[in-house]
């Protein structure tokens, strides 16, 4: 089985490279695949240079998981008409569309490096890339990644003791009660009070005797 894959890989190779050194390539994405080739370019574009370098365009192909002799040949292939060891974006997509042809089990059979009719292929795929950091063809714009989380501040080895309660304000002093004045004791010059009327001794002459009476009556 590998000698077959290494076989196809070399017949592809020839045949890219003819098309290559003829400057027959003329592939051009679809205007549905246009944002999605663009997107790549830009990703791949770290320098912002208009033109994607040996060492860039290696961080983006890998994540293809072609095996790294193929993606020579894709580099050489794309890389022509001047070669200039960097892929600008006619040639970075050129690049693109040869790896979704061997990702799909194809091979280029034309110059347009069209599918053969009647054959629906996967977009090229790149790991952590497609789908997340670029939106496939016929998806909305993919959402750009939250930002992280900020980590809540640790805590201080040290906590700090509680402020003190503020003291009470003074109140105050309850004034003492007055001490009760002794009572007075009689003076002993006072004179003592008279008896009661009622136990006076009766009169001697409210109850006379009648003889008594009798004789201060008669006449002597």
């Amino acid at each position: 089985r590998g000698e077959k894959v290494k076989g196809k890989e070399r017949t592809e190779e020839r045949y890219i490279l003819k098309m290559a050194g003829a400057a027959a390539i003329t592939f051009a994405p679809d205007a549905h695949e246009m944002g999605y080739y663009e997107g790549l370019f830009v990703t791949a574009d770290v320098g912002r240079q208009g033109a994607i370098g040996g060492i860039e365009a290696a961080r983006l192909f890998k994540k293809s998981k072609l095996p790294v002799e193929l993606l020579n040949i894709i580099w050489t292939a794309s890389d022509q008409n001047p070669k200039s060891n960097s892929l600008d974006r006619r040639k970075f997509f050129i690049a693109v569309r040869l790896v979704q042809l061997f990702q799909n089990g194809l091979m280029a059979r034309n110059a347009s490096l069209a599918a053969p009719d009647g054959v629906v292929m996967r977009p090229a795929m790149f790991d952590g890339v497609s789908g997340s950091l670029v939106a496939l063809p016929g998806e909305p714009n993919a959402a750009p990644a939250p930002p992280p989380t900020p980590a809540p501040a640790p805590m201080s080895a040290s906590i700090s003791a509680p402020a003190p309660m503020p003291a009470p304000a003074p109140q105050p002093p309850v004034a003492a009660p007055a001490p009760m004045p002794p009572p007075q004791q009689p003076s002993q010059n006072a004179k003592p009070e008279r008896q009661s009327k009622s136990r006076r001794e009766p009169r001697k002459d409210s109850f006379l005797d009648p003889v008594l009476l009798h004789v201060m009556a008669d006449p002597v």
